[in-house]
């Protein structure tokens, strides 16, 4: 450790003795400068990515360590979106197919309903034919009964108008007499027998 802590205090030195060399060289000679800050430049970033070399490999590690993680945690969320998409895919078939079961169930309840609401029409058609032929029989034997009742009173009336024409007082009296006579012969000859 201690040779370490040397090594960085040189480094950090090292740039400075040379920037003063190159100061008082830079009166003299110019590609000497450029030599000095050319062994500066490398000496200050040797020194640096000496240093540093362990912590930029622990970082670069860690990231690419984390990188990884994230790109396997993402391809692990596309391979459950992928699930879930099948999955979703699947039951949107099943719902599909269900939907069609129950439209074609749908039609066919209809078409039965429709069936038994036809036949329940017809006989309640039926019924009501029935019916209402029932009632037109009783209005027309009712009429009929009526009609009968009329003519007969029409016809007593009109016997009774014709025999009170005809039947004058002196008719009346012989009406009498002849029958008299009628209950007479009878009685006779019923004794007579």
């Amino acid at each position: 450790m201690a040779r370490k802590t040397r090594l960085v205090l040189i480094l950090a030195v090292l740039p400075f003795l040379l920037f003063m060399f190159v100061e008082e060289e830079h009166q003299n000679s110019n590609p000497m400068a450029f030599i000095a800050k050319a062994v500066n430049f490398l000496i200050l970033f040797g020194g640096l990515a000496y240093l540093l070399r362990k912590p930029i490999k622990k970082f670069l590690e860690d990231r690419v360590a984390q990188i990884s993680t994230t790109i396997r945690d993402a391809e692990e969320s596309r391979h459950e979106a992928e699930t879930d998409l099948e999955k979703t895919e699947k039951r949107l078939h099943e719902l599909s197919q269900e939907l069609e079961e129950l439209r074609e169930k749908a039609l066919l309840d209809g078409e039965r309903e429709k069936e038994r609401i036809i036949r329940a029409a017809q006989e309640e058609g039926e019924r009501t034919k029935k019916a209402a032929q029932q009632e037109i029989e009783m209005i027309s034997r009712a009429g009929i009964r009526d009609l009968k009742e009329y003519a007969v009173t029409l016809a007593a009336a009109e016997a009774l108008e014709r025999i009170q024409k005809r039947l004058t007082p002196e008719k009346h009296t012989q009406l009498i007499d002849d029958s008299i006579k009628s209950l007479e012969n009878l009685h006779e000859k019923s004794h007579s027998d």
